[in-house]
């Protein structure tokens, strides 16, 4: 099991698909972005997966309690989820990710702060920040032209329910690429091979 002790919202579905993706660009020239790295589960993942790729982690890291409310602390744990009062702060993340030596970490909002560095393409794109609109439809129309053929954008909470503009924003990204989204039994992530 891929799974790791960062508190976080990932199932272990989510872990082994990300290693999965992760270990395919194990390469030096491969880049991983990562926009909403929270405490760094994920972000860990796909380092630990491709050791020899930069990965991006992109995120303002606002300072705010990350635990979800109406959710018991004992419950939480079990869950691996973060417990009432784990702030989501670049210093938590930074001592959950210092032994990913090829993180690269940008306290700043994407796409607002990025806009001046002169971006480069990159090999996979996984979305997991404000599962809302305008800011995620906003990542997308500023990441998607920069993978590279043949690479992934990805996305988690793919849940109509919860999260309406994921889904929404998804079928935006089916018909723009003109490909069917792929969804895992087991897991909550979404991807396209662009």
């Amino acid at each position: 099991m891929i799974m790791n002790n960062i508190p976080g919202y990932l199932t272990a579905g989510d872990c082994e698909l990300l290693h999965k993706f992760a270990s395919g660009l194990n390469r030096k020239e491969c880049t991983i972005i990562e926009l909403g790295s929270l405490h760094g589960k994920s972000s860990s993942i796909l380092a630990k997966a491709a050791p020899l790729a930069s990965v991006f982690c992109i995120d303002p890291w606002y300072g705010n309690d990350s635990s979800v409310k109406g959710i018991s602390e004992e419950k939480a744990k079990k869950l691996g989820w973060p417990v009432h009062g784990t702030r989501n702060t670049y210093e938590f993340f930074k001592e959950n990710t210092k032994d990913c030596p090829n993180i690269i970490a940008m306290k700043t909002a994407s796409p607002a702060g990025l806009q001046d560095l002169g971006l480069f393409d990159c090999d996979m794109v996984f979305l997991d920040a404000a599962h809302r609109n305008p800011s995620d439809r906003e990542n997308i129309d500023f990441w998607l032209p920069r993978v590279k053929k043949g690479g992934i954008f990805a996305g988690h909470d793919y849940d109509d329910e919860r999260f309406p503009d994921i889904v929404a924003n998804v079928k935006y990204m089916s018909e723009r690429l003109g490909k069917e989204v792929i969804l895992t039994p087991g897991s909550l992530i979404w991807y396209f091979h662009v």
